[in-house]
Order: structure tokens, then C-alpha cells, then sequence
């Protein structure tokens, strides 16, 4: 699957205000959303982190997940 980021930047414009505000916080909190549940990011809500996962094609939050943290995995190799 493409790098979420590419994705986001991609689709953005496609996006409903509330789903530009996950998306928005997903690239500015890539750490944050790698390691808490979906129900645990800040002032979004858990439906909305749902409903942004489905737009680029992810099963669901941890699959968005599974995808942050492999790419976070890849970042550190290539920077060690």
C-alpha cells in the first residue's frame, strides 16, 4: 500500500471538513497515531479516526496503524 502520507496529500482535497481535520492531525501526529488506540487520539473522535481509515482503502484504525509503524520502522533503518 502507498506511504499514508502520499495518500493523505493525495486525497485531501476529496475530504469532508471533519475527515481534513483527522487527516490533518494523522501527518502532524504520525508517532502518536503509530502507538495509541483509535479512542485515545485527543479531541478527534474514535467514529471519525474510523471513518478517515476507510476513505484510502485501510480496513480499519489498526490497519492504519500496522502501515504508520512499518513505515516508522523503514524511516529508522534508513536514517541508522
Amino acid at each position: 500500500m502507498e506511504p499514508i502520507n502520499d495518500l493523505i496529500r493525495k486525497n485531501f482535497s476529496t475530504l469532508t471538513n471533519q475527515l481534513k481535520l483527522v487527516a490533518s492531525y494523522i501527518l502532524n501526529y504520525l508517532h502518536k497515531i503509530a502507538f495509541q488506540k483509535a479512542k485515545v487520539i485527543g479531541e478527534l473522535t474514535e467514529t471519525m479516526v474510523i471513518r478517515f481509515c476507510y476513505k484510502p482503502g485501510y480496513t480499519g484504525f489498526s490497519h492504519l496503524q500496522k502501515e504508520i509503524q512499518a513505515s516508522l520502522i523503514e524511516i529508522t533503518k534508513v536514517s541508522h
